[in-house]
């Protein structure tokens, strides 16, 4: 059986097409949980409706935590030997559980992981997701998490063993949820499986969690999620990945700062904060491995970070016209 997790918050335009998509499944063994995480429209409505018309679907009722919290609590309850989380304005293809258990079970994987398409309110395909149908190792998927790449990081495009979530949970109170777990699920993980199709559909809304950069501290929260990676990395002896992450999250960190432009007190506390736990990381992980050009800005930064800025755009001018001059 595979338990569906779908933490409901303020969808009701959206609500019944998720879940209509799940319901509608080639795969018919399903656990569907809504749980409603205290909406203020008619979602919590929609929900009971749901579960009087089909026995497989479980409502939770609770107080507004977020979409971290909720997804746990569906966690707490769900009884399939398979999980799969669906965020509440999404929709899967019909096909999308047969298939990606099938992949698990053919190669006997512990994750199954398919494309998914970035869609309108009208269906229409903003962009897309992919990556080859292939069987990959632990340390294949740990490089592409160090290369950033979004399909191995979301978490709704995926087909999890049950065992996986036996002593893990989504971190409350922060945003980038999926980039604080990814990590610690593929080390639960042998073998993973991947499916080129896309089979979920993210639906692109201007009011979404994460749509708005300019003066939210919270997307520090992505910078927090480098660090645990890096020192998740390096806590379980995978040293290279964590040096490489050294100069990805400095540069990410820099990034956001100036994305965020702010100048207040709130901003200033997080922006020492996280410096200090860059430079802690940087006495601890050996990076002699990093090219020359990254060591340097990895000492410069741990000495200054004004310098690091000067230094950082005097690379990025230095590749970019070197790549330039490889085009002609």
């Amino acid at each position: 059986m595979i338990s569906t997790i779908i933490p409901v918050y303020n969808v009701d335009n959206y609500l019944p097409k998720c879940v209509d998509s799940i319901i509608n499944q080639t795969y018919q063994n399903l656990e569907i949980i809504l749980v409603d995480d205290g909406s203020l429209d008619r979602c919590p409505d929609i929900c009971d409706e749901y579960a009087k018309k089909d026995k497989r679907i479980k409502v939770i009722h609770k107080k507004n935590g977020g979409l971290s919290d909720a997804r746990n609590a569906g966690l707490e309850i769900a009884k399939g030997e398979y999980i799969s989380f669906i965020d509440s304005d999404d929709y899967i293809n019909e096909h999308m559980y047969e298939d990606m258990l099938s992949a698990i079970e053919n190669v006997d994987a512990d994750l199954c992981i398919c494309g998914y398409d970035r869609v309108n309110d009208d269906g229409e395909i903003r962009s897309s997701a992919h990556f080859k149908n292939a069987v990959l190792s632990q340390n294949d998927v740990f490089e592409m998490l160090v290369q950033g790449n979004v399909f191995f990081i979301i978490s709704c495009n995926k087909l999890y063993k049950r065992e996986i979530f036996d002593k893990l949970r989504f971190e409350v109170g922060k945003t980038h949820e999926d980039e604080f777990i990814m990590h610690h699920v593929y080390g639960e993980c042998n073998k993973i499986v991947t499916l080129e199709k896309s089979y979920y559909y993210y639906l692109v809304r201007e009011t979404s969690i994460t749509g708005s950069v300019k003066g939210n501290i919270k997307h520090f929260d992505a910078v927090d999620a480098y660090l645990d990676r890096m020192g998740y990395f390096h806590s379980i002896g995978e040293g290279i990945f964590a040096a490489r992450l050294l100069p990805i999250t400095m540069n990410h960190y820099i990034n956001v700062k100036k994305i965020i432009g702010l100048n207040c007190l709130e901003f200033k506390y997080r922006s020492k904060q996280i410096r200090s736990h860059l430079k802690l990381n940087i006495k601890m992980i050996d990076y002699s491995c990093l090219s020359l050009a990254d060591r340097i800005g990895v000492t410069i930064f741990y000495k200054n970070e004004r310098a690091f800025i000067i230094w950082n755009d005097m690379i990025h001018c230095i590749r970019k016209n070197n790549f330039n001059r490889s085009k002609k």
